[in-house]
Formats: structure tokens, sequence, C-alpha cells
């Protein structure tokens, strides 16, 4: 993996990515929820978006039955840790630079396609 580049080669990897930034977006949507009540003044940018329960349900569907082929398990897997390396490398460099990680751009590659794209 090169340090500007992560590629998701296969829809299961795919899928491992998608997986993972669902889930961060309901993650979020819980901390958002309790800095309201707790911190009221807290800046909540970093916690913005909301999730989709219907694309939530969606995903769960698509994983169910990608599980069930052989080998999908280790691509979904792969994925999901590709997907935490992207969002940690992006914070470190945000953070080495002084810069908010919304404020970061990145190379993303989904299925060969790069996309920029600012996590």
């Amino acid at each position: 993996m090169s340090d500007d580049l992560f590629y998701f080669g296969t829809d299961h990897e795919v899928l491992g990515m998608l997986y993972t930034l669902h889930g961060a977006q309901f993650g979020g949507a819980v901390i958002r929820q309790h800095l309201k009540q707790t911190l009221p003044m807290a800046p909540m940018a970093y916690y913005g978006l909301k999730p989709d329960p219907q694309n939530w349900k969606s995903l769960v569907v698509e994983l169910d039955q990608s599980c069930k082929q052989k080998g999908a398990l280790d691509c979904i897997s792969t994925g999901a840790r590709q997907t935490f390396e992207l969002i940690d490398a992006v914070a470190s460099a945000a953070n080495a630079a002084g810069i908010g990680a919304s404020q970061h751009n990145t190379t993303l590659a989904v299925g060969g396609q790069p996309t920029n794209g600012g996590l």
C-alpha cells in the first residue's frame, strides 16, 4: 500500500470499507447525542454525518450474503482494516500539518477508480 493511495480491489473489500464507515457514522451519532447532553457548548462539526438506517440494513443483507462465499470474510476484513488505516493516516497527516481532519484530502481508489475526497 503506498503512502497516498489506498486501493480497494474487490467488492468484498469495498463491503468492509462500507461497514467501517457506516459503523463510524452510527458511533458518531451516539457520541454527538452524549456531547449535546453533557457538553452543550462543545464543537459538533466532526459528528455531523447522520447515519441512514435503511442503507445500514441493506449493507447488512449484502454482508450476510457475501460472507457465505469462500474467502469473502478475509477480503471484507481486509477492506475494514484498510479503512481504519486510511482514517489513521488522514488523522495523523492532518495532526502533523496542524489542520483538522476534515480539511485534509487524500486519494481513495475503489475498484481501480481513484477518487479525491476529504475525510
